[in-house]
């Protein structure tokens, strides 16, 4: 389930963004995409389940991540809207890469709670 929830957070990010396209090559999903398909050696037809990219489910997501601590909104907006990587994050936020991962965790845990 924590992996479903990273992937949310990544759709979550380029819906908050208006990017939201499937399959595009240039957004943080799209790379996450590619290299999903590299892993599983598939054709580049493979899209996200449909389940998942739906507008509700976007807004549910928007309202969980709403409803965390502000350190957790932060690391978010930080790590999934804006897309950066766990040193960019710690670098903006002024704190160390194993926080970073630590939140993380901590994020995927609160939000699986929450979107069951």
């Amino acid at each position: 389930m924590i992996q479903s929830v990273e992937e949310k957070l990544w759709q979550w990010g380029d819906w908050s963004r208006g990017d939201m396209i499937i399959n595009r090559g240039g957004t943080v999903i799209g790379r996450l995409i590619k290299r999903k398909q590299i892993e599983a050696g598939e054709g580049s037809d493979t899209v996200w389940d449909k389940t998942l990219l739906d507008e509700d489910m976007m807004m549910s997501i928007d309202h969980a991540i709403g409803e965390l601590p502000p350190k957790l909104i932060r690391l978010c907006k930080c790590k999934y809207k804006a897309g950066h990587s766990n040193a960019r994050v710690a670098q903006q936020m002024k704190i160390h890469r194993n926080t970073v991962r630590s939140w993380i965790d901590e994020l995927h845990s609160k939000l699986e709670r929450k979107l069951k």
